[in-house]
């Protein structure tokens, strides 16, 4: 088979090219690579980012949650309006300020 090109290129030259397409794949892989790390330290940021939004909306939430039962208690008594000498009407009232 002296005619077929495949078999007139020597092992060398095979194995060089070889080793080429091998260094071109292990360079697409690496950059790949390189490229999901990043995506990865952004996507960690952001979550970090959020779970610091998620600590300061659930500490709003419960400000409110615990500001709506002071009021549902207060209308239960029939105390919907404190004496304004008292703490709670102050910081309802904004006197005091």
């Amino acid at each position: 088979m002296p005619g077929n090109p495949d078999v007139r290129q020597g092992t060398g030259q095979r194995e060089t090219q070889a080793k080429q397409m091998g260094g071109t794949v292990q360079e697409k892989v690496e950059a790949r690579l390189e490229e999901l790390q990043k995506e990865f330290e952004v996507g960690q940021q952001r979550l970090r980012a959020v779970e610091v939004q998620e600590a300061d909306l659930r500490q709003t939430l419960l400000r409110i949650s615990g500001a709506i039962q002071i009021l549902q208690e207060l209308l239960e008594e029939g105390e919907a309006e404190p004496p304004a000498t008292t703490p709670l009407a102050r910081s309802i009232g904004g006197e005091g300020r």
